[in-house]
């Protein structure tokens, strides 16, 4: 469920001292890759890092409790009884949600941001049958209806993007995977 081994156990994450360029040239030091499907929940300085394309990462903080987490789901709903939960969106969200709260996060500090969705393929764009619109409006719909509000996204497009998040104040860098391509 999530690529955090310890979180079943809330517990204080290390991580290295994270950087922050003012010009966003230089990549954030890491300590944890996030897998997709999986999800990670921290707090203070400890930031995660992910690579999308059609799939999309919701990352939620408590800046008052320096708690957060970022999930990186597949397809927007669960299809069957499959394994692997945190692959869909609808489970991914709310089960990040549960774990923020077992860290002590409040829902009324609670503010989100939402990454990735790109229709990388062209042959399924032309078709306009791209998961990648699917998973945006997923996380836009739950965020609402949960009313965490939405500070920042960076959504669609034709390229993936990687994704560093800072889990204690919601900090976070990306970078186009192909910045040559039309985005």
């Amino acid at each position: 469920m999530t690529a955090n081994p310890h979180a079943s156990r809330p517990a204080s994450v290390r991580a290295k001292k994270v950087h922050r360029s003012d010009d966003r040239e230089t990549e954030p030091e890491t300590r944890s890759y996030l897998q997709p499907g999986k999800l990670f929940v921290g707090r203070g300085q400890v930031s995660v890092k992910t690579v999308l394309g059609s799939c999309v990462a919701v990352c939620i903080w408590d800046g008052e409790r320096a708690v957060g987490g970022m999930n990186h789901y597949l397809l927007p709903l669960r299809t069957s009884q499959a394994n692997g939960a945190a692959r869909f969106g609808e489970i991914a969200i709310r089960s990040l949600l549960s774990e923020l709260e077992r860290l002590g996060a409040r829902q009324a500090a609670l503010k989100a941001r939402v990454y990735g969705g790109a229709c990388v393929v062209d042959s399924l764009r032309k078709r306009g049958a791209g998961i990648g619109p699917r998973n945006i409006e997923l996380a836009i719909r739950m965020l609402g209806a949960l009313r965490i509000p939405i500070v920042s996204q960076d959504v669609g497009g034709r390229v993936g993007r990687r994704v560093v998040f800072r889990v204690g104040d919601g900090a976070v860098w990306t970078r186009y995977l192909d910045e040559g391509r039309k985005r």
